[in-house]
């Protein structure tokens, strides 16, 4: 066997590798574009979405809820996007709301959000 029929012999398999990786390729650019594209439509229908309206069902069914004792789960709603959710605080043997004044209040309201907005929006959905 000379060279040159060693070489042809082994540019066909190369050029079959070359062609599978080439088509490997762009089924991985096809596949991105799909799940880009199925994002989007997902952030601008999330509201519409079964998952989204099956959960707001099941949260308000049982609502007025109590969570603990100074949380009451209102109900939830979607609106531009945002899952929200609507909470009463009450007092309790922990929480006096009447001593609070305005301004207690809203930095309450602040701490409290933050505090659940952590929780609720440090994982993927």
């Amino acid at each position: 066997m000379d060279a040159q029929s060693l070489s042809a012999r082994l540019n066909k398999p190369i050029k079959i590798l070359l062609v599978l990786f080439g088509i490997g390729i762009l089924a991985n650019v096809a596949m991105e574009f799909y799940a880009e594209k199925k994002r989007g439509e997902l952030e601008r229908n999330f509201c519409e979405s079964e998952q989204v309206r099956d959960a707001l069902a099941q949260i308000n069914e049982g609502a007025p809820r109590r969570i603990d004792d100074a949380t009451t789960l209102k109900g939830a709603a979607c609106e531009g996007g945002s899952f929200i959710y609507d909470y009463a605080l009450n007092s309790s043997p922990n929480l006096d709301l009447s001593a609070l004044d305005a301004g207690d209040a809203e930095i309450l309201k602040e701490m409290l959000f933050a505090k659940a907005k952590a929780g609720f929006c440090s994982t993927e959905f």
